[in-house]
């Protein structure tokens, strides 16, 4: 199986939510700021990537790992990972979106348009 975490730019939560899938970081706490940058495309990503799948590795029972960012259009992702699923004749059951939205506090939020859009990465980050 793929599973695939999106989110709005795709720099803080699908990564996070990633990353503690694959075990990077803990489940248990909350990580602090080094541990959190030495992640993988955490808050790296650029608006120009957007729409692309970037893997990020395995799980422990072979899953195969990714995420991307989608801005606001959670369901058109479905519908083109549903309709491109059809046309190549790719089971549904091989793959699994994740929103990672669907966890993110006004504070996480916040921080992200902070760095990302507005560019005060160092207000934005943790």
């Amino acid at each position: 199986m793929k599973i695939i975490y999106h989110c709005y730019g795709g720099t803080h939560s699908s990564v996070i939510a990633a990353a503690i899938h694959l075990g990077l970081l803990p489940e248990d706490r909350v990580p602090g700021k080094e541990m959190l940058l030495k992640i993988p495309l955490y808050d790296r990503q650029n608006k120009w990537q957007h729409g692309h799948v970037f893997y990020l590795g395995r799980d422990k029972e072979g899953h195969e790992v990714y995420l991307t960012a989608r801005r606001n259009k959670p369901e058109v992702l479905k519908a083109i990972f549903a309709g491109l699923a059809g046309i190549f004749a790719v089971p549904a059951a091989s793959y699994c979106l994740v929103n990672a939205m669907s966890r993110v506090n006004w504070l996480m939020k916040l921080g992200g348009f902070l760095s990302r859009r507005l560019g005060f990465v160092q207000i934005g980050r943790p």
